[in-house]
Formats: structure tokens, sequence, C-alpha cells
């Protein structure tokens, strides 16, 4: 592209979908099925660089999104998020963002995969998380009579392609930068993909920035972060029991390796993005 910066080092190392082979492809496709979105999201992908530590992850989860627990917990804390009331964006605004009818469907289907596997990934993983670090997962209650339906419909269609700095220009890349830097916590080392999904229309993260920027200045998205991990945790225990035990680690280093990486996302970028995933996903006019 012109005007086109240098690449920048990657700050969380990541199997890319399109490098997969063999017991990775073959996992990733798995997940996909099993969140029902077309997206692997980047903590799986993290843990693809670990030697085992995506199958050894993997196998202590999959129950939870194989019998819809995840899918209905996750849609639970979406609707319990106590978001602003804030007015959509009309039509004329979107097209006016340079997103036509057709790039409207695709950024929806983005925000849908994103705010149904973020959801989804935030309850299980931080189950995960507690379980690893020796913590006990509540009594079961009283088993709910809950539809499996809750969790919402699974997203179809295939997302655009995750964009490098390099393959943006020098002000695109800079606006995508500035949406990973708000509310920013820890060293800020795990740049959201959902943004690198999106950057084929600038337009769209201006918009998304004027909608976010507002609530991280006055602190309300640091509200609502916090809100996203306590209701995280209260989920993360009713779902607890039914994790598999994850065995030994494959190597002694996965021992570490993989708790550190689900309570650094889950305490920062899942977290972060799960309220603003919803509040774009809401905004956008159907």
């Amino acid at each position: 592209m012109t005007g086109a910066r240098p690449a920048a080092a990657p700050t969380y190392p990541a199997v890319a979908e399109a490098d997969a082979r063999g017991a990775t492809a073959a996992l990733y496709a798995e997940i996909r099925q099993a969140l029902g979105v077309p997206v692997v999201n980047l903590i799986w992908r993290h843990l693809a660089t670990l030697p085992g530590g995506l199958e050894w992850a993997w196998g202590a989860v999959e129950p939870l999104y194989r019998s819809g627990a995840a899918a209905r917990e996750g849609a639970a804390l979406l609707r319990a998020l106590p978001l602003p009331d804030t007015p959509g964006w009309s039509r004329a605004e979107v097209r006016g963002a340079a997103v036509d009818e057709a790039a409207a469907r695709t950024v929806l289907r983005v925000l849908d995969s994103y705010n149904r596997s973020n959801a989804m990934n935030l309850v299980a993983l931080t189950a995960l998380a507690g379980g690893l670090r020796g913590e006990r997962a509540a009594p079961p209650g009283p088993a709910a009579a809950v539809a499996p339906a809750d969790g919402g419909p699974p997203v179809d269609g295939a997302l655009p392609a995750l964009l490098t700095p390099a393959q943006m220009t020098a002000a695109t890349a800079a606006l995508v930068a500035r949406l990973d830097r708000l509310d920013e916590m820890g060293e800020g080392r795990i740049p959201a993909s959902m943004y690198r999904h999106l950057a084929h229309w600038p337009g769209f993260l201006a918009l998304a920035a004027e909608r976010i920027a507002p609530l991280h200045d006055d602190g309300r998205l640091a509200g609502l972060i916090a809100a996203a991990r306590d209701l995280a945790r209260a989920a993360a225990e009713r779902v607890a029991g039914a994790l598999a035990a994850p065995g030994s680690p494959p190597t002694p280093p996965i021992r570490a390796a993989v708790p550190a990486a689900l309570t650094e996302f889950t305490g920062t970028v899942i977290a972060k993005m799960v309220p603003i995933c919803a509040l774009l996903r809401r905004a956008m006019p159907e």
C-alpha cells in the first residue's frame, strides 16, 4: 500500500491461521466449530506457539464449549454488562465512514464473531486459569432449564484478512495503535486482532475511536472492564466443575507458560475487548 509503514515486531507470538499445519490446523478447525465462529482468537494462536500448550489447554476447556455452557454463560455476561445508553449510528453515518452496505455486513460479521468468541473465551479461560491456580469450583446448584439457543446462533462466513502494520497506511496503523492504547492495562503487549480485521475500513475505526475514547477519558471504560472480569469470575465458578482434568503438562515450562498466558489474556485484552465489542455491535444499524 502507498504510505505503508515498516512492520512492527509482534508483541505476543502466535501461529497464524494461514500458517497452521497438521495437528495445529486440526485443532484450529475444532475451535472454530466448537465456538461457532470463523476465527481462531489470539489466545489460542499464542498457545499454539508453546509445544503441546494448545492441546493441553483446549483439552481442559473443550467440554464447556461442546456442552453449550460457555456460550450460555458468555451470552449472559454480555446481557449483564452495564453498557452506557448511547445512541446508535445511523446508516448515513456508517456510509459517511466509507462503509457501504456490503462492507457493513462484513463489519457486522467481524463484530458478531468477536462478541461471541470473546465472551465465551473469557468465561472458559477464567475457569481454567482458576483451576490451574488450585481454586476450587463452586458446588453445583440446581439444574436450570436453559435452551441451547441462549448462546446465540453460530456466525457464518469468512472474515477479512488480518492486516499487519506493514499492510496498512501509516494513518491506519496509528489509528489501530490508538485504539489498542485505550484503557491499556499491564504493558500493553497484546494487540487486539479485531481492529486488524477492521483496518480494511479506516473510517469505521475512526467511528469506533470516537465512540470509545470518551468512555476511556471519563473512566467508564475501566468500570466496564472491571465488570466484565467480575462477571466472568462468577460465571467461571459456575462452570469450573465441568472442566476436564488437563493432566500433566507435556513439558515442564508449559506448567508456568500456559497459566501465565491465561492470566494475562483474561485479565487484560479479552476483558477489555468484551465491552468494547459489545458497544460497537450495539451501535451498528442492522
